[in-house]
């Protein structure tokens, strides 16, 4: 299956409420109109991550995502007139994930407080 038809399995269910991870980006509607991206930290051990190399994993995870706009009309037809939110997770060995931070309408959230 191709990269395009899994974006657009991810609209047909998030169109349905429901989320769908597409490589290791998660589509999720967080409402109506607001469509959640989630990525994860690229360090493994928590103790690695830091204000730096997050706020790359989140710029990374935005060209991702207009790299998958790009890719699927469908997406970018469906995004029209919604708020687009980016979050950033660490991965708890596959058990579970915390988010570290997001970034809505331009603006970062720090959840975690992390040093730099």
């Amino acid at each position: 299956m191709s990269i395009v038809d899994r974006i657009d399995i991810a609209v047909a269910l998030l169109k349905e409420g429901k989320s769908f991870p597409v490589d290791d980006i998660l589509l999720r509607m967080v409402a109506t109109d607001i469509v959640g991206v989630t990525g994860f930290t690229s360090y493994n051990i928590f103790e690695h991550l830091n204000q730096s190399n997050v706020l790359e994993d989140l710029q990374n995870l935005k060209l991702q995502f207009q790299d998958m706009v790009k890719a699927s009309t469908v997406l970018k037809d469906y995004i029209i007139g919604k708020e687009i939110q980016f979050f950033i997770n660490f991965d708890m060995y596959g058990k579970s994930s915390m988010s570290v931070c997001s970034e809505i309408k331009g603006e970062i959230f720090w959840i975690i407080t992390l040093m730099d």
